[in-house]
């Protein structure tokens, strides 16, 4: 069954289709270039943290249409945000292409890492203000850039 694919996850949670994995600490969620939505069933529609999801254009590694978009419809947070960098690969968001040139997103023709970097992190620190209540940080959550795209 799924569960032999979210690494013994059945061995932890018991025979369920989707574990618990809540935690009250947690006030919000920016997942970058995640993938494996079919571990999470339903259970999205149980993430009610303000949520942004970033993902790039170019990723073959977790793809923006199947993996990204994919999660973003099925979150019912009432702060639910996706942006999507052109071009960006699957490690456009970290610091690994400086030391492996031929990740995914590390290629001479994807996004500039500077910007995927500058991009990172004014979306990510734009939802977490929003989420503290600082309504103004929604126009940058919400910025609109010829290299960023939603659905």
């Amino acid at each position: 069954d799924g569960n032999d694919l979210i690494c013994g996850a059945e061995e932890l949670y018991g025979d369920t289709d989707v574990a618990d994995l809540s935690d009250p600490r947690v006030w919000a969620s920016v997942p970058i270039a995640p993938g494996g939505l079919h571990a999470f069933g339903d259970g999205l529609a149980a993430l009610t943290i303000p949520t942004l999801i970033l993902g790039g254009t170019a990723d073959d590694v977790c793809p923006w249409e199947t993996e990204q978009i994919a999660m973003h419809t099925g979150i019912a947070a009432a702060e639910n945000h996706i942006a999507g960098l052109v071009d960006a690969g699957h490690f456009s968001f970290t610091q690994m292409c400086p030391i492996v040139q031929d990740f995914n997103g590390c290629e001479e023709d994807a996004m500039d890492l500077e910007r995927a970097w500058d991009l990172t992190d004014t979306l990510t620190l734009s939802l977490l203000g929003l989420a503290l209540g600082h309504e103004e940080a929604r126009s940058w959550l919400e910025l609109d850039a010829a290299d960023i795209v939603r659905p």
